[in-house]
């Protein structure tokens, strides 16, 4: 004889599983709280070895990064070393591998990109980047961890990569070129540093001084169309007759 449970029963077990569901999200969440805990205070005992702003985070929370300039020149020594480090227990000899890619050039040509964990720290000492990212854009990075199992971090809009680098703005206050002083100086050459005091008399004195024609060389050219000859005469500046 088979005996067919209520409604009130059917109720009461839907309601103690769903109060068990409920209780597992919980303890999920918390687990999940400690652990991201746990990363901030390590992160911030590391931060404190480090100078201001010489590491940055990592989409993976368990790693940090050393920051990028903004904008370098390809294939140039960057001002210091690239270091990966690691907040948990990495073995050391733990191959850590860079890549870097953007959706204009998806696998850009790095130099120096693998280094080993030591002491929880990869260092690249001569990473380079000889891919370019393209006009106004930049290179996001994948930081590859050979553990068991492999992680992975992101460090995205890394670096801008160019053929001249960063370059200053150009002046808009920049005399035109056609403006020329006495002998193809301008004003700008006489604050430059490069020249003596003894030049920059010289050059002064040439300006100041009224022109004199000279008796061994004439002054004026006159030319005339007829035979197409030339008349030597003194006093005036070159015209044509």
């Amino acid at each position: 004889m088979s005996i067919t449970p209520s409604t009130d029963n059917a109720g009461a077990q839907q309601t103690t599983k769903k109060r068990r569901r409920n209780m597992e999200t919980i303890a999920d969440n918390t687990t999940n709280h400690e652990g991201l805990w746990w990363t901030e205070r390590m992160m911030n005992d590391i931060l404190s070895e480090y100078q201001p702003g010489e590491l940055v985070r990592t989409g993976n929370p368990y790693f940090l990064c050393s920051a990028l300039p903004s904008h370098w020149r390809s294939n140039k020594t960057l001002p210091s070393a690239f270091k990966v480090v690691a907040l948990g227990d990495i073995a050391d000899g733990t191959v850590v591998t860079i890549k870097a890619g953007n959706d204009e050039n998806p696998c850009a040509e790095l130099r120096n990109a693998t280094a080993v964990m030591k002491n929880r720290v990869a260092k690249f000492n001569d990473l380079r980047f000889v891919g370019r990212s393209g006009r106004g854009k930049s290179f996001n990075l994948t930081i590859i961890i050979s553990s068991n199992p492999p992680q992975i971090a992101t460090y995205m809009k890394a670096i801008k990569v160019t053929v001249d680098g960063p370059r200053e703005p150009r002046s808009k206050t920049r005399p035109p070129s056609h403006c020329r002083g006495v002998l193809g100086i301008t004003q700008q050459h006489f604050n430059n540093s490069h020249l003596s005091n003894r030049d920059v008399d010289f050059y002064k004195k040439i300006k100041s001084e009224p022109h004199v024609p000279s008796s061994n060389y004439p002054d004026t050219i006159d030319i005339k169309p007829s035979n197409h000859s030339l008349h030597l005469s003194s006093g005036k500046l070159p015209e044509l007759v």
